[in-house]
């Protein structure tokens, strides 16, 4: 067994096993926000989505240039900036978890590393990336519309948020999409994504992105005294959103509509608010 193929057997097996625990253990409704107060959904409106957008994206079309990975002398800088870019994508959680998920330093920790720090290893080593054309933007709108029917199928509990000042939660929600639906999109699917696809082929790079984007989440969402259920939460939940964004961008390459996608999980829920 190559080592690709080990890594997205075993990455595989934790997709499967994570929503299985959840199942067994009665814990069918999972929380998605580490906002405090923040109600559950149901684990279906998780997975079904994701599987729907995935068969969407495999099918709309049916076929694909694929990207080329690199090979010979091409391939080494790249497997440098791999290594530099999981590196940041190992820190971050663990200096989250030293200065809280819920303090000023957080955004300004995660625009220093996923940003400043992707910038810096691409751009002190370099390497030429395999670019693929993006695909026509049609093409994105049937898995998209899939998913997202699918997703918001049963409306979000918004009772912690009805008594805040709107004012503050039209900010909250500004830079939650730009450090959010913006950056996390930009680092993780754009910049780590692609590099792992050039040297380990589409699927090992999408399993492996989904979960460490999954890590991401840990400071901010493990509850300590249900660590499994809370981690198999997070590889329902996150790690599932991982991979749709992950395969949408491997097959369109299309950064406008991985935004879209995240920017819609984090706003939508919030629009009857506004508008009620």
């Amino acid at each position: 067994m190559t080592p690709r193929v080990a890594l997205t057997a075993m990455g595989g097996a934790l997709f499967v096993l994570a929503p299985l625990l959840l199942i067994l253990t009665g814990n069918t409704e999972i929380v998605t926000s580490s906002d405090e107060g923040a109600g559950g959904r149901p684990l279906w409106t998780a997975i079904v989505p994701v599987l729907a957008g995935l068969a969407l994206i495999r099918l709309m079309p049916p076929s694909l240039p694929r990207v080329p990975e690199a090979d010979g002398a091409a391939r080494r800088p790249i497997v440098r900036q791999v290594r530099w870019l999981v590196g940041i994508a190992i820190a971050f959680p663990v200096l989250v978890a030293v200065i809280g998920a819920q303090t000023l330093a957080y955004p300004l920790v995660k625009v220093s590393l996923l940003l400043g720090g992707a910038l810096l290893a691409v751009r002190l080593i370099r390497a030429e990336v395999p670019r693929a054309v993006p695909a026509r933007w049609f093409w994105v709108v049937p898995a998209v519309a899939g998913w997202g029917l699918l997703a918001f199928w049963v409306p979000t509990d918004l009772t912690p948020y009805a008594e805040m000042d709107r004012v503050y939660l039209v900010a909250a929600m500004t830079v939650t999409f730009l450090t959010a639906s913006v950056l996390e999109e930009y680092f993780y699917r754009v910049t780590l994504q692609t590099r792992l696809e050039a040297v380990a082929g589409r699927r090992p790079a999408i399993v492996a992105t989904s979960l460490l984007f999954a890590a991401m989440h840990v400071p901010s969402h493990l509850d300590g005294d249900h660590v499994w259920v809370s981690l198999a939460a997070l590889v329902a939940f996150q790690g599932f959103f991982g991979l749709f964004t992950g395969y949408l961008w491997s097959r369109y390459r299309r950064f406008g509509a991985l935004v879209v996608v995240h920017g819609a999980v984090n706003a939508l829920p919030m629009l009857p608010l506004f508008v009620g």
